[in-house]
């Protein structure tokens, strides 16, 4: 089982460095920016054997970073720059934004979709904040 402290996670790019750290040690990597870099990684060549599992230590405070704003913010950046395999792929970043900004999918579900996808199990510790 890998463990990362979703207190500690500001953004995206430090959810990816403290997954890579936890799977691959210090300045380990899991995927970047793209989610096809996660997915490639997912399938368990780069440090990890599938199956295996994550514990997201302080959930909801990762959930609080990696929110729908966050989702329509990283979706938004990703349609800019072209960052789409097909007309498929740009209708999904479209729809992630329109979500994301309802609130109704975070960027923290699209990669816990992903890495489930690909055999991880997600365990969520919430920490109870008047313990």
């Amino acid at each position: 089982m890998f463990l990362i402290d979703g207190a500690a996670i500001v953004d995206y790019p430090a959810f990816l460095c403290a997954l890579g750290e936890a799977v691959n040690g210090p300045g380990g990597y899991f995927g970047g920016i793209r989610l096809s870099s996660l997915q490639d990684c997912s399938h368990g060549s780069f440090g990890a054997t599938l199956p295996f599992a994550l514990r997201i230590a302080d959930v909801e405070a990762c959930r609080a970073r990696l929110d729908g704003n966050a989702l329509a913010e990283w979706a938004s950046q990703r349609l800019a720059s072209g960052d789409y395999l097909d007309d498929e792929g740009k209708l999904w970043l479209t729809d992630a934004i329109r979500d994301g900004r309802r609130q109704s999918r975070s960027l923290l579900d699209v990669v816990v979709d992903v890495l489930r996808s690909h055999g991880v199990t997600i365990e969520a510790e919430v920490t109870d904040a008047r313990t």
